[in-house]
C-alpha cells in the first residue's frame, strides 16, 4: 500500500551581494517554457479472474470523482475490500459498487498518497464485488412511485449503515461487533444474533462503543425456549432491532362518562389522574408505576 511522503524544505540564507545574481537567474529561468503538469490518473488495478464490467463514474460538484475497488477478500461471513478514491470519503457511510450498485460500508482510511485515498470497505455476506469495479457515491437506480412510497415508510433505511454486521470476538457473556460510532451505533442498541444458516441464538445489547467496533452483553429473552446467546462465536451475523429505553414518562387520567339507563344505580361521580412511569428491563418486559389520585 503506498504511503504518504512529506517533504520539509530547509530555509536557505543568501548573502546580500548574491541577490543581483539571484534575480538574473530567476529572470532567465522564467523565460524558459514551463512544463505543464499532467493530470494524475488512477493506476489500473490488477486484473482478476473475471474482468470487471465497465461502469461510468459519478461526477461531483468539485470535479470528476473516480474510485474503484483494488482488492477483495472474504473474512468470516463478511466480504471486505480496499477502495481507492481521488477524493476523501466519509467513514461509516455507504457507497455503491459495480453494475448491481451493491451498498458497501466505508471503513477507516488506510493511507493517502498524493490525491489518492485508500479506504477499507465491507459488505455483510458473500457480496458480488470484484477487483476493478467502479464505486459510486449515489445510486443511479430509478425507483417507481410505489417503491418510493414503500422506502419512505420503511424506517430501516435510516439505519442502513448499522443495520447488519457480524460478531468479531466473544469472551464470556461479552461480544464485539464490527459497528461503531461511525455507523451511528448508540448505547443500549439491541442486535439479534443468528448463525450462518439463519438460526436464532440470542441478543447482544451494546454497552461500550468505539469508532468502528462496539461491545455488548449477550443474553436471551425471558420467553426464549432455546437459550443459545452464550454460544455466539466470531462470524455470527447480527441485525439491528432497535434501542432499549430505560425509562418513559407519560400521563394518565379519567373522567365520568354518561352511563346507559340499565347500568345506573344512583348518582355517581369519579375521576383522577397522575404521572405514569414505564421501566423497560433488558429482557424486553417492563413495569408501569402510576403516581396520582383517584376520586369516587
Amino acid at each position: 500500500m503506498p504511503e504518504a511522503i512529506v517533504y520539509d524544505p530547509m530555509p536557505v540564507m543568501l548573502p546580500a551581494h548574491s541577490l543581483t545574481a539571484l534575480v538574473i537567474c530567476a529572470g532567465l529561468a522564467s523565460a524558459q517554457p514551463a512544463d505543464t503538469p499532467q493530470p494524475r490518473e488512477l493506476p489500473v488495478p490488477p486484473q482478476s479472474a473475471e474482468p470487471a464490467r465497465p461502469v461510468e463514474p459519478s461526477t461531483g460538484a468539485a470535479g470528476r470523482f473516480e474510485a474503484r475497488v483494488l482488492e477483495v477478500f472474504a473474512q468470516g461471513n463478511t466480504t471486505r475490500m480496499i477502495i481507492q478514491s481521488n477524493r476523501p470519503l466519509v467513514s461509516g457511510r455507504d457507497v455503491y459498487v459495480g453494475v448491481d450498485e451493491i451498498a458497501v460500508n466505508v471503513g477507516t482510511m488506510l493511507s493517502k498518497s498524493g490525491d489518492l485515498h485508500y479506504y477499507a470497505g465491507s459488505v455483510v455476506g458473500k457480496g458480488r464485488v470484484r477487483s476493478g469495479d467502479i464505486v459510486l457515491l449515489e445510486t443511479r437506480r430509478r425507483y417507481s412511485v410505489p417503491e418510493r412510497i414503500a422506502r419512505s415508510l420503511d424506517q430501516s433505511g435510516a439505519f442502513a449503515s448499522k443495520m447488519y454486521g457480524e460478531i468479531t470476538a466473544v469472551q464470556g457473556d461479552r461480544a464485539m461487533i464490527d459497528k461503531g460510532t461511525l455507523q451511528e451505533v448508540h448505547e443500549r442498541d439491541i442486535y439479534e444474533i443468528t448463525d450462518a444458516s439463519g438460526v436464532y441464538k440470542g441478543l447482544v445489547e451494546i454497552r461500550g462503543i468505539g469508532d468502528l467496533q462496539s461491545s455488548g452483553r449477550l443474553y436471551n429473552r425471558w420467553e426464549d425456549r432455546h437459550r443459545r446467546a452464550l454460544e455466539a462465536e466470531p462470524g455470527d451475523r447480527v441485525r439491528f432491532l432497535g434501542q432499549r429505553m430505560q425509562f418513559a414518562l407519560g400521563i394518565s387520567g379519567g373522567m365520568p362518562i354518561p352511563q346507559p339507563r340499565f347500568f345506573r344505580s344512583g348518582k355517581e361521580t369519579s375521576g383522577g389522574g397522575g404521572l405514569l412511569w414505564n421501566i423497560t428491563l433488558p429482557s424486553g418486559w417492563g413495569l408501569e408505576l402510576l403516581a396520582g389520585y383517584y376520586q369516587r
